[in-house]
């Protein structure tokens, strides 16, 4: 920790426990991109180097020809081996390579790629937000399961804000989340008139770096995603994702402002993502039957990131409405969101969502996005 007047600074250590993906918003196609079956490594391409060579090698209609195929199995290695394109050639138009691990093998087709976040040395990294937004999350839940007095009122307020609204709107529930959120954190009342603004946020205490630049080239592996339901069944969905791998160790910065009267101080964010990781794990994971290949999740002093990692870890409408009037909500907001997934069958089944996010690493199924925290 480093203490400078009202400004407290300390490193803050995510370890990731199961796969994490950070979404850039970027993704390859299965042809874009080249697999190197027998390494059973992607090579990512740079894009102006490799449009050069293909020019320098006069194989621009060709090229051009190939992407208009509308062939399922037509793929950039045969594109090159069909043209004589050397490995020599291939590795000096490669960005950098990824583990496909098990979420592309040489018997199966090929997928697209949504890439991981990375700076311009193309280096992985969490943005700060991404971490943010997972503490706030926590703070939430926690103020929540704390609050004997206020909840349920606000509860009540919830409730009545969504009355005769359509389920099926982008903004259901919107705006009576926003007020819960602003009875709990936007508590400075700097802003009498518009109590969301952010100048009323006490999360405004809390600073949190983007993280340091994952230097370890064998950092990164290639997820498939999956859908895991209440009875164990498993459906994979035809999607890959860039991941951070378990065992990875992402460093930031955090800092807490004294001087904004939030109450946060460092024991009270440790408390809160103690309390998240029990809370996620007593009462959601622990609702699904895991596959046989799962590993033991580890949610102690845990936090869960990124895309993939599902409604529950981000959101705290159980939390403030309880269990029977918070499977109530979320399963008839799935249904207007979500028409034809069946969530009208949830009060049955006693949890809503009826789906958790899993992928298979190692020959073994892993819970999406579980990052364990140390701050000192």
């Amino acid at each position: 920790m480093i203490k400078l007047n009202h400004l407290a600074k300390y490193r803050l250590v995510l370890t990731v426990r199961s796969p994490v993906f950070i979404g850039s918003g970027l993704e390859v196609t299965k042809k874009e991109y080249y697999f190197d079956r027998r390494g059973k490594q992607v090579h990512i391409l740079n894009l102006e180097k490799f449009i050069r060579l293909i020019v320098d090698k006069g194989l621009l209609d060709a090229y051009e020809n190939f992407i208009l195929r509308g062939a399922y199995n037509v793929y950039l290695d045969g594109f090159f081996r069909d043209h004589n394109v050397s490995r020599t050639e291939i590795e000096a138009v490669t960005d950098y390579k990824i583990n496909s691990a098990d979420a592309l093998t040489p018997e199966h087709s090929l997928k697209g790629i949504k890439l991981f976040m990375r700076d311009s040395s193309r280096q992985p990294y969490i943005p700060g937000s991404s971490l943010k937004g997972a503490l706030r999350t926590a703070i939430l839940v926690k103020m929540l399961l704390d609050d004997n007095g206020q909840r349920e009122r606000n509860a009540g307020s919830f409730l009545s804000a969504i009355r005769g609204l359509q389920t099926g709107s982008r903004n259901y529930a919107k705006q009576a989340t926003e007020q819960a959120e602003e009875n709990y954190i936007n508590t400075l009342g700097l802003n009498r008139i518009r109590p969301a603004d952010a100048v009323n946020s006490i999360m405004r205490g809390i600073s949190v770096s983007d993280s340091l630049p994952v230097r370890d080239k064998d950092a990164m592996i290639l997820c498939g995603k999956r859908d895991l339901s209440v009875s164990g069944l498993v459906k994979p969905l035809n999607v890959v994702r860039e991941c951070l791998k378990p065992g990875v160790k992402v460093f930031f910065d955090l800092s807490l402002d004294s001087s904004i009267p939030s109450g946060i101080d460092l024991n009270y964010i440790k408390e809160a993502v103690r309390a998240f990781g029990t809370y996620y794990a007593g009462n959601f994971d622990r609702r699904f039957k895991k596959p046989a290949d799962a590993v033991a999740e580890n949610y102690r002093d845990a936090l869960i990131l990124g895309g993939g990692a599902g409604f529950f870890s981000k959101t705290f409408v159980y939390e403030l409405l309880g269990k029977t009037e918070g499977l109530k909500f979320v399963s008839n907001y799935m249904k207007g969101q979500f028409p034809r997934h069946k969530h009208e069958k949830d009060l049955e089944t006693g949890i809503s969502p009826h789906r958790l996010k899993y992928t298979v690493y190692r020959n073994q199924s892993w819970h999406f996005g579980i990052c364990g925290v140390e701050i000192f």
